[in-house]
């Protein structure tokens, strides 16, 4: 059965998101599961489904089923499981039992991927510290979803920041939408 899966939502969101890919691809064994992401969600996708598309899916006609995801936050109180995102989705959209052992992220950069991250790190003047590991340190502080619950506030994260770079670490902020999206 070929499905699309529309997501529209944010950086950590489609980093959650893969977990859900990984329970789809274990437990819809007879789904074809293409995504619909926004610009630069879209690359988390990868190697977790059949195909990952950029802003715009080709003919939703060719699909079975299409798949909205509103991406609830979970105020459910599981017993069995965390209460988050992916749970919820699990449970409520794609009537899965979470699996435990499938309730981690998973990204799949390529070759490419990770020679433009080691130029971007390096042009920032980040250093190689082992195999691939540089001297930096991803904050992503802000979300377009519940900001009063789970966002820091600017001095919050220029203290995370100091204390980066006390320890020898170049911190980068990660806002990929730069608070263009409007807050919830």
């Amino acid at each position: 059965m070929k499905i699309l899966i529309r997501f529209k939502h944010g950086l950590g969101d489609a980093v959650q998101l893969t977990s859900v890919l990984k329970h789809l691809r274990l437990y819809k064994l007879d789904w074809q599961v293409d995504v619909v992401s926004l610009y630069g969600m879209h690359s988390a996708m990868v190697g977790l489904c059949n195909n990952s598309y950029c802003e715009q899916a080709p003919d939703e006609a060719q699909y079975e089923r299409v798949f909205d995801l509103p991406w609830w936050e979970n105020y459910n109180g599981y017993g069995e499981c965390p209460n988050t995102k992916v749970t919820n989705c699990l449970k409520e959209i794609f009537s899965i039992k979470p699996d435990l052992s499938l309730l981690s992220y998973e990204i799949n950069p390529g070759e490419e991927d990770m020679a433009r991250a080691a130029s971007y790190l390096e042009s920032i003047g980040a250093t190689r510290q082992g195999n691939l590991r540089y001297n930096a340190i991803g904050l992503h502080y802000e979300g377009n979803t519940s900001p009063h619950n789970k966002n820091l506030s600017h001095e919050e994260a220029a203290l995370i920041c100091g204390w980066i770079i006390g320890k020898g670490f170049i911190p980068v902020l990660l806002d990929w939408d730069r608070g263009e999206q409007g807050r919830e």
